[in-house]
C-alpha cells in the first residue's frame, strides 16, 4: 500500500504499527488508516465535541480493543491522540489537511474508505450537522465525501454518476477544500474546547476511565 498523506504526525513506521494492530482486531469492523483519518477529520470539523470515551470504540469495530497489556495500550492511544492532534492543529493553524488515502495497485486513490468514515463521524452528532446539511451553499462541501461514499452504493438512487479518473482527482481536491470550508463553518460557534488537542496517551492514570469506552476504570480494563 503507497500513502499519499502529509505525514505530519506520524512516522511512516509508526502508521504501519498502527495498521498492523487495527487488521489484527478479529471481532467487528475495525477502520482502516485511510478510515480512521476520514474519521477523525469530520469529528475535528464538526460541530461538537465527541469524547475519546465515545469515539475511540468506533475505531476498534465498536468493542474493547484487544491490547496485550499496558504498554501496548499506552502506545496504540498515543499514536491515535497524536494523528488526532495533528489534524487538529493543522485546521486551527488555517492551513489545508491532506487527508490520508491509499493507492490502489493500480496507483489510484479512490478516496472511498475515507468518505465512509467520515461519514461516521457524522453520524455520531448528525443534529448537529444539520444546519449544514440543510445550507444550500455551505453543502456544497460535502458533494465530494458523498459521491465517495456512495460510488458503489447498491441502491442506484445513491449511487453517483460514474467517476473517471480526471474526475476523481478533481473530486479529492474539492473534498480537501471542502473539508477546511466545513471547519470554518462551524469554528465561529463552536465550543472553545471543540478544536484543542486531545490529551495523548501516555498520560492515562491508572485511576482514570479506560479510553476504549468500557465504564471501567483503566487498571481494571486494558491496563491490566
Amino acid at each position: 500500500m503507497v500513502t499519499v498523506a502529509n505525514g505530519w504526525t506520524l512516522s511512516d513506521e509508526e502508521y504501519g504499527v498502527l495498521d498492523e494492530f487495527l487488521a489484527s482486531i478479529e471481532h467487528g469492523e475495525p477502520m482502516t488508516l485511510e478510515e480512521l483519518d476520514g474519521f477523525f477529520c469530520a469529528l475535528v470539523a464538526g460541530p461538537e465535541l465527541v469524547p475519546p470515551s465515545e469515539f475511540i470504540p468506533e475505531v476498534f469495530g465498536g468493542d474493547a480493543p484487544p491490547f496485550r497489556d499496558m504498554e501496548e495500550a499506552r502506545k496504540i492511544t498515543d499514536l491515535l491522540m497524536r494523528h488526532w492532534n495533528g489534524i487538529a492543529n493543522t485546521m486551527a493553524n488555517g492551513e489545508i489537511y491532506m487527508p490520508y488515502l491509499l493507492e490502489t495497485e493500480d496507483g489510484v486513490a479512490t478516496a472511498n474508505e475515507w468518505a465512509e468514515g467520515f461519514m461516521v463521524g457524522m453520524s455520531m452528532r448528525y443534529d448537529s450537522w444539520t444546519p449544514l446539511v440543510e445550507d444550500e451553499e455551505a453543502s456544497v462541501a460535502l458533494i465530494p465525501v458523498m459521491a465517495f461514499a456512495h460510488e458503489h452504493d447498491p441502491d442506484p438512487e445513491l449511487r453517483p454518476a460514474p467517476i473517471t479518473p480526471e474526475s476523481r482527482n478533481k473530486l479529492i481536491t474539492s473534498m480537501i477544500m471542502g473539508l477546511k470550508a466545513i471547519y470554518e463553518y462551524f469554528k465561529e460557534n463552536a465550543n472553545p474546547i471543540m478544536h484543542a488537542p486531545v490529551q495523548r496517551g501516555p498520560k492515562i492514570g491508572r485511576n482514570e476511565p479506560c479510553p476504549c469506552g468500557s465504564g471501567k476504570k483503566y487498571k481494571k480494563c486494558c491496563g491490566r
